[in-house]
Protein backbone atom coordinates (compact mmCIF):
# COMPACT_ATOMS: atom_id res chain seq x y z
CA UNK A 1 0.00 0.00 0.00
CA UNK A 2 1.66 3.50 -1.03
CA UNK A 3 0.40 5.58 1.92
CA UNK A 4 -1.11 8.72 1.87
CA UNK A 5 1.35 10.76 4.65
CA UNK A 6 3.60 9.56 6.94
CA UNK A 7 6.15 10.85 9.08
CA UNK A 8 9.97 10.50 8.15
CA UNK A 9 11.87 9.18 11.70
CA UNK A 10 15.70 8.39 11.26
CA UNK A 11 18.19 7.68 13.54
CA UNK A 12 19.09 11.17 14.43
CA UNK A 13 15.60 11.20 15.70
CA UNK A 14 16.29 7.96 17.73
CA UNK A 15 19.30 9.81 19.48
CA UNK A 16 17.67 13.53 20.41
CA UNK A 17 14.50 11.55 22.24
CA UNK A 18 17.04 8.83 23.86
CA UNK A 19 18.62 12.03 24.99
CA UNK A 20 16.09 13.49 26.29
CA UNK A 21 14.85 10.08 28.15
CA UNK A 22 18.18 9.73 29.75
CA UNK A 23 17.85 13.09 30.94
CA UNK A 24 14.87 12.26 33.03
CA UNK A 25 13.41 15.96 32.23
CA UNK A 26 10.83 15.14 30.51
CA UNK A 27 8.12 17.44 30.76
CA UNK A 28 8.75 21.43 29.83
CA UNK A 29 12.42 22.05 30.15
CA UNK A 30 16.21 23.27 28.59
CA UNK A 31 14.94 21.26 25.93
CA UNK A 32 11.90 23.23 25.00
CA UNK A 33 13.68 26.61 25.51
CA UNK A 34 16.33 25.05 23.12
CA UNK A 35 13.93 24.36 20.67
CA UNK A 36 11.80 27.67 20.27
CA UNK A 37 15.51 29.43 20.27
CA UNK A 38 16.05 27.09 16.96
CA UNK A 39 12.55 27.44 15.56
CA UNK A 40 13.20 31.58 16.01
CA UNK A 41 16.83 31.10 14.43
CA UNK A 42 14.84 29.13 11.51
CA UNK A 43 12.11 32.05 11.29
CA UNK A 44 14.72 35.02 11.59
CA UNK A 45 12.69 36.00 14.64
CA UNK A 46 13.53 37.24 18.25
CA UNK A 47 12.88 34.05 20.55
CA UNK A 48 10.66 36.54 22.65
CA UNK A 49 8.50 36.56 19.54
CA UNK A 50 7.78 32.92 20.07
CA UNK A 51 6.47 30.28 22.05
CA UNK A 52 5.35 26.54 21.56
CA UNK A 53 2.47 24.49 22.76
CA UNK A 54 1.80 21.06 22.79
CA UNK A 55 -0.56 20.57 19.95
CA UNK A 56 -1.49 23.15 16.75
CA UNK A 57 -4.86 23.32 17.88
CA UNK A 58 -3.60 24.55 21.32
CA UNK A 59 -1.77 26.98 19.39
CA UNK A 60 -5.10 28.34 17.37
CA UNK A 61 -6.84 28.50 20.55
CA UNK A 62 -3.80 30.46 23.05
CA UNK A 63 -3.59 32.70 20.15
CA UNK A 64 -7.52 33.31 20.28
CA UNK A 65 -7.47 33.56 24.13
CA UNK A 66 -4.50 35.97 23.91
CA UNK A 67 -6.96 38.68 21.92
CA UNK A 68 -9.02 38.60 24.62
CA UNK A 69 -11.86 39.69 23.10
CA UNK A 70 -14.92 39.75 24.86
CA UNK A 71 -17.17 36.89 24.74
CA UNK A 72 -18.66 35.91 22.63
CA UNK A 73 -17.38 37.56 19.59
CA UNK A 74 -17.74 36.82 16.10
CA UNK A 75 -14.16 35.01 14.38
CA UNK A 76 -14.39 33.93 10.40
CA UNK A 77 -13.00 30.56 9.59
CA UNK A 78 -13.10 29.57 5.66
CA UNK A 79 -15.49 26.45 5.31
CA UNK A 80 -12.64 24.30 3.62
CA UNK A 81 -10.25 23.31 6.69
CA UNK A 82 -10.24 21.09 9.48
CA UNK A 83 -12.54 20.97 12.21
CA UNK A 84 -9.42 21.71 14.75
CA UNK A 85 -9.59 25.27 13.00
CA UNK A 86 -13.73 25.62 14.11
CA UNK A 87 -13.20 24.47 17.10
CA UNK A 88 -10.43 26.64 18.39
CA UNK A 89 -13.07 29.24 18.22
CA UNK A 90 -15.88 27.21 20.14
CA UNK A 91 -13.59 26.38 22.94
CA UNK A 92 -12.54 29.94 23.15
CA UNK A 93 -16.14 30.46 23.94
CA UNK A 94 -16.95 33.14 20.73
CA UNK A 95 -19.24 32.79 17.31
CA UNK A 96 -17.69 31.14 13.98
CA UNK A 97 -18.66 32.99 11.17
CA UNK A 98 -18.17 30.11 8.47
CA UNK A 99 -17.27 31.80 4.96
CA UNK A 100 -17.07 30.33 1.36
CA UNK A 101 -13.38 29.89 -0.18
CA UNK A 102 -12.26 30.51 -3.26
CA UNK A 103 -11.97 27.26 -5.96
CA UNK A 104 -8.60 27.77 -7.45
CA UNK A 105 -6.85 28.50 -3.81
CA UNK A 106 -9.45 26.87 -1.29
CA UNK A 107 -8.81 29.84 0.81
CA UNK A 108 -10.33 33.04 1.55
CA UNK A 109 -9.99 35.42 -0.97
CA UNK A 110 -9.57 39.49 -0.09
CA UNK A 111 -12.45 39.64 -1.66
CA UNK A 112 -14.50 37.84 0.95
CA UNK A 113 -12.90 39.77 3.72
CA UNK A 114 -13.70 42.96 2.23
CA UNK A 115 -17.52 41.93 2.49
CA UNK A 116 -17.24 41.31 6.16
CA UNK A 117 -16.64 44.72 6.90
CA UNK A 118 -19.43 45.77 8.81
CA UNK A 119 -20.68 42.49 9.77
CA UNK A 120 -19.03 42.37 13.34
CA UNK A 121 -16.35 39.57 12.42
CA UNK A 122 -13.50 41.05 14.75
CA UNK A 123 -10.79 38.20 13.78
CA UNK A 124 -10.32 35.72 11.33
CA UNK A 125 -8.51 31.93 10.73
CA UNK A 126 -6.99 32.13 7.17
CA UNK A 127 -5.66 29.36 6.56
CA UNK A 128 -3.02 27.88 4.64
CA UNK A 129 -4.14 24.71 2.91
CA UNK A 130 -2.05 22.38 0.96
CA UNK A 131 1.07 24.44 2.72
CA UNK A 132 0.47 27.35 0.51
CA UNK A 133 0.74 30.89 1.20
CA UNK A 134 -1.10 33.05 -1.38
CA UNK A 135 -1.52 36.75 -2.10
CA UNK A 136 -0.67 37.38 1.68
CA UNK A 137 -0.51 40.66 1.31
CA UNK A 138 -3.78 41.33 -0.09
CA UNK A 139 -5.38 39.09 2.67
CA UNK A 140 -3.42 41.49 5.55
CA UNK A 141 -4.42 44.31 3.88
CA UNK A 142 -7.90 43.97 3.56
CA UNK A 143 -8.19 42.87 7.01
CA UNK A 144 -6.23 46.13 8.19
CA UNK A 145 -8.98 47.57 6.10
CA UNK A 146 -11.88 45.95 7.69
CA UNK A 147 -10.53 46.28 11.22
CA UNK A 148 -10.27 42.49 11.41
CA UNK A 149 -7.13 40.87 13.47
CA UNK A 150 -5.60 38.20 11.10
CA UNK A 151 -4.90 34.69 12.52
CA UNK A 152 -2.89 32.68 10.44
CA UNK A 153 -3.40 28.62 10.48
CA UNK A 154 0.04 27.78 9.24
CA UNK A 155 -0.34 23.95 10.23
CA UNK A 156 0.30 23.02 6.76
CA UNK A 157 2.84 25.60 5.82
CA UNK A 158 5.73 25.83 8.12
CA UNK A 159 9.05 26.94 5.68
CA UNK A 160 6.76 28.49 3.39
CA UNK A 161 7.27 32.16 2.62
CA UNK A 162 4.53 35.13 3.54
CA UNK A 163 7.18 37.80 1.34
CA UNK A 164 10.18 36.90 -0.59
CA UNK A 165 12.95 35.54 2.03
CA UNK A 166 10.22 35.84 4.93
CA UNK A 167 9.01 32.97 6.71
CA UNK A 168 7.06 35.15 9.01
CA UNK A 169 4.44 37.81 8.51
CA UNK A 170 5.83 41.32 9.19
CA UNK A 171 2.89 43.00 10.84
CA UNK A 172 0.61 42.50 13.70
CA UNK A 173 -0.91 39.02 12.19
CA UNK A 174 -0.37 36.00 14.53
CA UNK A 175 0.90 32.73 12.83
CA UNK A 176 0.43 29.30 14.54
CA UNK A 177 1.94 26.47 13.40
CA UNK A 178 1.32 22.15 13.95
CA UNK A 179 4.14 19.88 14.40
CA UNK A 180 1.77 16.60 14.33
CA UNK A 181 3.22 13.60 13.14
CA UNK A 182 2.78 14.19 9.66
CA UNK A 183 3.37 17.70 9.03
CA UNK A 184 6.30 19.41 6.94
CA UNK A 185 8.73 18.75 10.50
CA UNK A 186 7.11 16.38 13.39
CA UNK A 187 7.49 16.63 17.32
CA UNK A 188 5.16 13.97 17.42
CA UNK A 189 2.62 16.35 18.75
CA UNK A 190 3.48 19.62 18.70
CA UNK A 191 2.59 23.29 17.77
CA UNK A 192 4.10 27.04 18.33
CA UNK A 193 2.84 30.50 17.80
CA UNK A 194 4.25 33.71 16.68
CA UNK A 195 3.57 37.35 16.92
CA UNK A 196 5.15 40.70 16.91
CA UNK A 197 3.70 41.62 19.62
CA UNK A 198 5.31 40.49 22.58
CA UNK A 199 2.31 41.26 24.75
CA UNK A 200 0.76 38.19 23.15
CA UNK A 201 3.52 35.86 23.61
CA UNK A 202 4.08 36.43 26.93
CA UNK A 203 0.88 35.90 28.14
CA UNK A 204 0.51 32.63 25.87
CA UNK A 205 3.98 31.84 28.27
CA UNK A 206 1.70 31.40 31.05
CA UNK A 207 -1.51 30.23 29.58
CA UNK A 208 0.17 27.25 28.23
CA UNK A 209 1.31 26.32 32.50
CA UNK A 210 -2.20 26.89 33.33
CA UNK A 211 -1.89 30.84 33.94
CA UNK A 212 1.07 30.47 36.43
CA UNK A 213 2.21 33.59 36.28
CA UNK A 214 6.72 33.52 34.80
CA UNK A 215 6.77 30.16 35.69
CA UNK A 216 8.56 29.62 31.76
CA UNK A 217 11.79 31.23 33.18
CA UNK A 218 11.71 28.64 35.91
CA UNK A 219 12.03 25.89 33.55
CA UNK A 220 14.31 27.43 31.12
CA UNK A 221 16.52 26.45 33.78
CA UNK A 222 15.20 23.03 34.50
CA UNK A 223 13.22 24.20 37.69
CA UNK A 224 9.67 24.91 38.99
CA UNK A 225 7.64 27.53 40.57
CA UNK A 226 6.18 26.93 43.32
CA UNK A 227 5.25 29.92 44.39
CA UNK A 228 3.51 31.93 42.75
CA UNK A 229 0.01 33.95 41.31
CA UNK A 230 -2.18 33.17 38.53
CA UNK A 231 -4.39 36.07 37.15
CA UNK A 232 -6.13 34.66 34.15
CA UNK A 233 -7.59 31.14 33.27
CA UNK A 234 -4.74 28.40 31.72
CA UNK A 235 -4.46 25.27 30.41
CA UNK A 236 -2.14 22.77 30.50
CA UNK A 237 -0.61 23.50 26.77
CA UNK A 238 2.92 23.36 26.85
CA UNK A 239 5.38 21.01 25.20
CA UNK A 240 7.46 18.16 26.51
CA UNK A 241 10.86 17.62 26.61
CA UNK A 242 10.61 14.69 24.57
CA UNK A 243 8.57 16.18 21.93
CA UNK A 244 10.99 19.37 21.70
CA UNK A 245 13.99 16.92 21.52
CA UNK A 246 12.99 15.46 18.45
CA UNK A 247 11.79 18.14 16.76
CA UNK A 248 14.53 19.20 17.39
CA UNK A 249 16.38 16.75 15.05
CA UNK A 250 13.32 17.32 12.61
CA UNK A 251 14.28 20.63 12.27
CA UNK A 252 17.77 20.24 11.44
CA UNK A 253 16.40 18.31 8.36
CA UNK A 254 13.97 20.57 6.93
CA UNK A 255 15.64 21.49 3.92
CA UNK A 256 16.42 17.98 2.75
CA UNK A 257 12.74 17.50 3.88
CA UNK A 258 11.26 20.87 1.50
CA UNK A 259 13.74 19.22 -1.24
CA UNK A 260 12.03 15.86 -1.24
CA UNK A 261 8.73 17.22 -1.67
CA UNK A 262 9.26 19.47 -3.90
CA UNK A 263 10.89 17.00 -6.18
CA UNK A 264 7.83 15.03 -5.43
CA UNK A 265 5.49 17.48 -6.49
CA UNK A 266 7.35 18.32 -9.32
CA UNK A 267 6.82 14.69 -10.65
CA UNK A 268 3.26 14.76 -10.32
CA UNK A 269 3.00 17.77 -12.01
CA UNK A 270 4.56 17.17 -14.70
CA UNK A 271 2.93 13.77 -15.39
CA UNK A 272 -0.32 14.82 -14.67
CA UNK A 273 -0.26 18.07 -17.20
CA UNK A 274 -1.68 16.32 -19.95
CA UNK A 275 -4.95 14.61 -18.12
CA UNK A 276 -7.57 16.98 -19.17
CA UNK A 277 -9.73 15.71 -16.10
CA UNK A 278 -7.82 16.49 -13.80
CA UNK A 279 -6.42 19.95 -12.82
CA UNK A 280 -3.45 20.46 -10.35
CA UNK A 281 -4.30 23.18 -7.19
CA UNK A 282 -0.11 23.31 -6.70
CA UNK A 283 1.26 27.13 -6.48
CA UNK A 284 5.04 26.23 -6.63
CA UNK A 285 5.24 30.73 -6.48
CA UNK A 286 3.69 30.19 -2.91
CA UNK A 287 4.75 27.53 -1.53
CA UNK A 288 8.30 26.33 -0.22
CA UNK A 289 7.30 23.00 1.47
CA UNK A 290 4.37 21.93 -0.05
CA UNK A 291 2.40 19.55 2.62
CA UNK A 292 -0.52 17.93 0.69
CA UNK A 293 -0.69 17.33 -2.92
CA UNK A 294 -4.61 18.31 -4.12
CA UNK A 295 -5.74 17.84 -7.20
CA UNK A 296 -9.41 18.95 -8.77
CA UNK A 297 -10.64 15.90 -10.81
CA UNK A 298 -13.95 14.64 -12.08
CA UNK A 299 -15.05 11.35 -11.29
CA UNK A 300 -13.59 12.08 -7.94
CA UNK A 301 -14.63 8.80 -5.73
CA UNK A 302 -15.03 6.49 -8.50
CA UNK A 303 -11.37 7.62 -8.73
CA UNK A 304 -10.45 7.27 -5.54
CA UNK A 305 -11.90 3.89 -5.41
CA UNK A 306 -9.74 2.70 -7.79
CA UNK A 307 -7.01 4.14 -6.64
CA UNK A 308 -7.30 2.04 -3.33
CA UNK A 309 -8.37 -1.08 -4.96
CA UNK A 310 -4.55 -0.65 -6.17
CA UNK A 311 -3.32 -0.57 -2.94
CA UNK A 312 -2.86 4.06 -3.31
CA UNK A 313 -4.30 5.29 -0.54
CA UNK A 314 -5.62 8.89 -0.98
CA UNK A 315 -7.39 11.24 1.01
CA UNK A 316 -9.81 14.45 0.76
CA UNK A 317 -9.04 18.08 2.36
CA UNK A 318 -11.59 18.72 3.78
CA UNK A 319 -15.10 18.46 4.17
CA UNK A 320 -16.99 21.30 4.44
CA UNK A 321 -17.74 22.94 8.06
CA UNK A 322 -21.11 23.49 7.30
CA UNK A 323 -21.78 19.94 7.07
CA UNK A 324 -21.02 19.10 10.85
CA UNK A 325 -23.80 19.72 13.73
CA UNK A 326 -21.55 21.71 15.66
CA UNK A 327 -21.02 24.68 12.81
CA UNK A 328 -24.90 25.65 13.69
CA UNK A 329 -24.79 26.97 10.16
CA UNK A 330 -27.76 27.51 7.37
CA UNK A 331 -25.60 29.35 4.70
CA UNK A 332 -25.04 28.12 1.03
CA UNK A 333 -21.36 27.84 0.38
CA UNK A 334 -21.30 27.39 -3.60
CA UNK A 335 -17.89 27.41 -3.85
CA UNK A 336 -17.04 24.61 -0.46
CA UNK A 337 -19.73 22.71 -2.18
CA UNK A 338 -18.79 22.52 -5.93
CA UNK A 339 -14.98 22.01 -4.71
CA UNK A 340 -15.56 19.54 -2.05
CA UNK A 341 -17.12 16.96 -5.02
CA UNK A 342 -13.56 17.56 -7.16
CA UNK A 343 -10.70 17.49 -4.61
CA UNK A 344 -8.60 14.61 -4.20
CA UNK A 345 -5.58 14.26 -2.37
CA UNK A 346 -2.46 12.21 -3.55
CA UNK A 347 0.07 10.53 -1.42
CA UNK A 348 3.13 12.75 -0.60
CA UNK A 349 5.43 12.47 2.24
CA UNK A 350 9.03 12.03 2.67
CA UNK A 351 9.78 7.93 2.10
CA UNK A 352 7.65 8.31 -1.26
CA UNK A 353 9.36 8.24 -3.91
CA UNK A 354 9.62 8.67 -7.65
CA UNK A 355 8.54 5.15 -8.88
CA UNK A 356 5.84 5.58 -6.89
CA UNK A 357 4.50 8.71 -7.65
CA UNK A 358 4.97 7.24 -11.67
CA UNK A 359 2.75 4.20 -10.59
CA UNK A 360 -0.46 6.75 -9.35
CA UNK A 361 0.06 8.54 -12.30
CA UNK A 362 0.32 5.82 -14.69
CA UNK A 363 -3.21 4.44 -12.64
CA UNK A 364 -4.78 7.82 -13.17
CA UNK A 365 -3.96 7.84 -16.98
CA UNK A 366 -5.82 4.06 -16.67
CA UNK A 367 -8.60 5.29 -14.89
CA UNK A 368 -9.45 8.14 -17.49
CA UNK A 369 -8.80 6.15 -20.77
CA UNK A 370 -10.62 3.29 -19.58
Amino acid sequence: MIRLSKCSIDETDYDSVAGALRSEYLGMGPLTIEFEQKLALFLNCDPENLCTVNTGTSALHAAIESLRLPKPSKIAVPNITYVASLQSILMSGHEPVIVDVDPKTLEVSSETISHLNGSGVVALIHVHHSGKIVNYENIADACKYAGITLINDAAQSFGSYYLKDNRIPNDNSIVCFSFDGIKNITCGEGGAVFSNNVDFINWIKDFRLLGVQNDTLARSRGDRSFQFNVKDTGFRYHLSSINAALGLSQLARFDFFAKKRLELVAEYEKQLVMLDKVQSLYHPQCTACPHIYVIWCENRNELRDFLNKNDVQTGIHYQPLSYLDVSNTNSDFPNSEKVFQHILTLPLHVDLDAVEVTKICELIRLFYSS
